[in-house]
């Protein structure tokens, strides 16, 4: 894998009110700008990890809750799994 030693600026495939999204990648920040503007947003990658577990865990607890929610239903109704699934 190649170390980010030095800034890479790279063109995006999203947007974001019609203008497309460029990414500096830095050692130790991200860089985000819409194309056409000088206003540069800078994230600092421990923190963009931090964000995503965030982010990955909130989705599982959603999904447990979820998942909670419709043992209980299936059981209020009296519908049974077989064992083996």
């Amino acid at each position: 894998m190649t170390r980010a030693n030095k800034p890479t600026v790279r063109l995006s495939y999203s947007m974001y009110r019609s203008r497309e999204i460029v990414v500096t990648i830095n050692a130790t920040w991200l860089g985000l700008r819409l194309k056409g503007t000088r206003t540069e947003y800078k994230l600092d990658l421990l923190a963009a990890y931090q964000f995503a577990g965030k982010i990955a865990a909130d989705a599982a607890r959603r999904e447990r809750a979820e998942a909670k929610r419709n043992a209980g239903a299936r059981k209020r109704l009296g519908i049974t799994t077989p064992k083996g699934f």
